[in-house]
């Protein structure tokens, strides 16, 4: 399961792991912190491996 940490995530910009997610699990409303849809993700772990 990946969690965003909203404490971490500068929110002022659109969130540059949305492409990267292969199945759409990722959404963002405005310049809030993104969401995971943890039904969707399959824990490849692109967005993770991106902000490493």
């Amino acid at each position: 399961m990946i969690v965003i940490r909203k404490e971490l995530c500068p929110q002022n910009h659109p969130c540059p792991t949305l492409p990267l997610c292969l199945v759409g699990a990722i959404s963002q409303q405005g310049f809030n912190a993104p969401t995971v849809d943890n039904e969707k993700c399959i824990c490849c772990c692109k967005c993770v491996n991106n902000h490493v």
